[in-house]
């Protein structure tokens, strides 16, 4: 097969994606606009670490529109003096727990101190 005819498959497969995904996608893109013109306005009024954190959130949205997703990194980057890449967290391993599994895991060693409680000094 013909790689013209293969790249038309795969582009077509991302049309057919995006027609089907196409009211989330407008959602999230409504949810951007809306950080977007939060991060001016909080900027704007002197919060720039909360505006950061607004741009950050805006690019993630905007990632359908890359001129408009790149437009909201720059401004995280000038806001914080940090690159791009820096803005995930800098340690990801697979042995990593999220944060709900260690709120389980303390509620059940709680749960388990507890039963061993003697008797004697139980309420």
């Amino acid at each position: 097969m013909k790689a013209a005819a293969i790249s038309y498959g795969v582009k077509a497969a991302q049309i057919v994606w995006r027609f089907r995904h196409l009211p989330e996608i407008a959602t999230r893109l409504k949810l951007a606009v809306g950080y977007w013109r939060a991060a001016e306005r909080d900027e704007k009024n002197g919060f720039p670490f909360t505006a950061a954190m607004e741009w950050h959130k805006a690019a993630e949205l905007f990632s359908p529109i890359p001129k408009a997703s790149d437009r909201c990194w720059q401004e995280w980057e000038r806001i914080v003096h940090l690159p791009r890449r820096l803005s995930r967290p800098i340690v990801e391993s697979v042995d990593a727990k999220p944060h709900y599994s260690l709120i389980y895991d303390s509620y059940k060693i709680t749960k388990a101190v507890v039963n061993e409680v003697p008797v004697a000094f139980a309420p």
